[in-house]
């Protein structure tokens, strides 16, 4: 929790000791572990456009928009669903119906190269999840 809030906020190390109730010792500690599990994972999950896929998809973003740099999409969403009978709880979103968040990352051409729909409602840091291709 402390490496997450850490990670989230942008805080000082201090600041979230003090939040949560620790020394900044301890969340420095907790976000070099979590940051070392995360590193042990990191070809499981991520896999990099090449160079040449990058400067094609900056391109094209350029010609179709005019925005500059771009090279993909992302977007999410909750998508309603039928309260679960495990972990019910975990699927009302912050605005108090059960979902799944839904998250896609698009190409200059408007084709899904990734969407990732296996998140409970209530889980605030879709943003910060890594997700394959």
């Amino acid at each position: 929790m402390l490496a997450l809030r850490f990670f989230a906020s942008g805080s000082f190390m201090e600041v979230i000791g003090d939040t949560m109730g620790n020394d900044k010792c301890t969340v420095s500690r907790a976000v070099e572990n979590v940051t070392n599990a995360l590193l042990t994972k990191k070809d499981q999950f991520l896999k990099w456009p090449t160079q040449e896929e990058i400067k094609k998809s900056k391109e094209n973003f350029y010609l179709r928009g005019g925005f500059p740099g771009v090279f993909g999409c992302i977007d999410g969403t909750h998508v309603r669903i039928q309260a679960p009978s495990d972990n019910e709880p975990t699927y009302v979103n912050r605005k108090g119906w059960h979902s799944i968040n839904v998250q896609a990352i698009c190409s200059h051409d408007g084709k899904f190269i990734n969407v990732d729909a296996h998140w409970p409602g209530n889980n605030s840091s879709v943003a910060y999840r890594v997700l394959t291709t």
